[in-house]
């Protein structure tokens, strides 16, 4: 995979992590809004760990 598209992946899953974190922080608990803030919040952390994983599985 390019290093463009990973530079890409890796700012839109850091761009998910950082909203829906800044969301759970300020949504109540219990609320839908919380339950979705956090299943984006895993998503973004996902996308995150993917393209590491898939960088440092190109460098060996």
């Amino acid at each position: 995979m390019s290093a463009d598209a990973l530079r890409a992946f890796l700012r839109a899953g850091m761009f998910v992590a950082l909203v829906s974190l800044a969301l759970v922080l300020t949504t109540a608990r219990g609320s839908a809004e919380f339950v979705v803030s956090v299943c984006s919040l895993v998503i973004g952390l996902t996308l995150i760990g993917l393209v590491i994983l898939v960088t440092w599985l190109g460098k060996r």
